[in-house]
């Protein structure tokens, strides 16, 4: 009955088909992304018109140097987009209305003129003595605008018919409450939004129907696991009487691993988890207890973040990594580097690449760590840990799609604290797998390094990697790397 299971790839049957699994799978269109885009589209036009229209007449006397009229078409833009997202009308559903995707940029581009014009009045009034050029400028600017807008209405139209912003849903639960919101979001009102995938349900064959609304039924905890463990789903909901709270959290517990929104139908009551917010799934009030932590441009920018900088840091270093290599070689017997099963993004089970540091022992799993005095630690090895330059060849696996430049570290499957695997020993270790793990992250530069082998240790470790999971942004990326370099690559606590 339970989904409380542990991060041994054995658990998961295809666990080794995940591995094929890579970030393209993970990034997917979301409506804040195309909100977002819409935002820089408009940016564009609008910045690029003035630049040609002040280019076109200045000739004609319009008065204003270049800083004068950048610095003017900044302010027009920036109060355009501005009030726009302030009235809510950078929203999907707006830019397929005709009518709405002339008076929004109208709206826009009043406000822009009404700024202008009072930024022209307070500091430069003699460009006011210009009014022909000065109004050719927002009529133009607005025409751009317009125009713009309805590439954007033709090409979220496009997105939407092809169904990429549509959610991919299952459903836990084929009772009154299952069969209520499966058969609310499979309708052909929610077809836009919703794609029904699967039911599960854990009641044996004699009770559990074959489909509901037309979306097969399948079984119980085991194969739900299985089955959003490999398929892409975006969002699942738990449709079961909130009495059945045990089950439910039975079920929770195992989805931890998974990269996807978690909901709870709430139509009559709530839960006072530590996450937990209402949200609407179509017509239906339901309690969200995880979230999914990176989506839309957030994935986007955290992709371009780890390609760009990974691909050149393994440019400029791979001399140097020749060096390395070659050094390991000379040092001991065995290959120059190391490969060893770590579990990833949603429990996935892939090949860690590193530079061999210790003599060669096929009988270690690594579930117990390393300790500091490790008499199997080669010469060399000690000075690549100490430094931590062991871990370069991680670039690799970055590249590879399967491990980020930072997020939580990559521990070995069914990872020992004490005597007890690191996911008994803390509750909430799985919720670690619900991003890629790192090179770096919050909890190494944290002193989470050089073995874990307390359970007070433990918990710290989780404590911060899901602080960092719950507060990403490309600024906490870039300080902890920036940490990393200057003193997370040292110390007492790296061997």
């Amino acid at each position: 009955m339970s989904l409380c299971t542990s991060v041994n790839s054995s658990n998961f049957p295809d666990a080794a088909d995940g591995r094929r699994r890579r970030d393209g799978s993970l990034f997917r269109w979301t409506y804040g992304l195309v909100n977002r885009l819409v935002m820089a589209w408009d940016a564009a036009v609008l910045l690029l018109t003035g630049g040609l229209m002040w280019s076109a007449l200045e000739a004609g006397g319009l008065g204003l140097t270049a800083v004068q009229a950048g610095i003017t078409g900044m302010l027009g833009t920036g109060t355009c987009l501005y009030v726009l997202h302030a009235l809510g009308l950078y929203r999907v559903e707006r830019y397929g209305s005709r009518l709405r995707t002339i008076c929004d940029p109208a709206v826009g581009a009043i406000a822009g003129a009404a700024a202008v014009s009072i930024l022209l009045w307070a500091f430069l009034p003699e460009a006011l003595a210009q009014p022909r050029g000065l109004g050719a400028w927002c009529v133009m600017s607005f025409a751009a605008l317009l125009a713009g807008r309805q590439a954007v209405r033709a090409a979220v139209g496009r997105i939407r018919s092809s169904g990429a912003l549509r959610r991919r849903v299952v459903v836990v639960g084929a009772g009154e409450a299952g069969i209520r919101i499966t058969g609310l979001l499979a309708a052909p009102a929610a077809a836009a939004d919703y794609e029904v995938l699967a039911v599960f349900d854990d009641r044996s064959d004699e009770r559990r129907p074959s489909t509901v609304g037309g979306v097969p039924v399948k079984g119980g905890p085991p194969e739900l696991l299985s089955y959003v463990a490999q398929a892409p789903v975006d969002l699942i909901v738990i449709a079961l009487p909130l009495e059945a709270a045990v089950r439910i959290q039975q079920i929770l517990h195992g989805l931890q691993t998974i990269s996807a929104d978690t909901v709870v139908v709430n139509d009559e009551g709530g839960f006072g988890l530590r996450y937990a917010r209402i949200v609407s799934i179509g017509p239906v009030r339901a309690l969200q207890i995880a979230r999914q932590p990176l989506k839309g441009s957030q994935v986007l920018i955290k992709t371009v973040e780890d390609y760009a900088i990974a691909g050149l840091a393994l440019l400029l270093a791979s001399p140097f990594l020749l060096l390395i290599a070659l050094a390991i070689r000379l040092d001991s017997p065995g290959p120059a580097l190391f490969r060893q099963r770590r579990v990833g993004f949603n429990n996935q089970v892939f090949d860690i690449y590193k530079f061999r540091t210790m003599t060669v022992d096929p009988l270690d799993d690594g579930s117990k760590g390393t300790q500091a005095e490790d008499p199997r630690i080669t010469r060399v090895g000690r000075v690549l840990r100490s430094t931590s330059l062991d871990e370069l060849p991680q670039l690799i696996n970055v590249l590879r799609g399967e491990m980020s430049l930072v997020g939580p570290r990559a521990h070995v499957p069914n990872m020992l604290v004490t005597d007890q695997p690191y996911h008994l020993a803390v509750r909430e270790y799985a919720s670690r797998c619900r991003i890629k793990p790192g090179i770096t992250g919050w909890a190494q530069i944290n002193g989470m390094r050089g073995g874990i082998h307390t359970v007070d240790k433990a918990k710290r470790g989780v404590e911060l990697d899901l602080h960092y999971i719950e507060n990403w942004s490309l600024r906490f990326d870039v300080k902890i790397m920036v940490l990393t370099l200057l003193t997370g690559m040292f110390g007492r606590n790296v061997f």
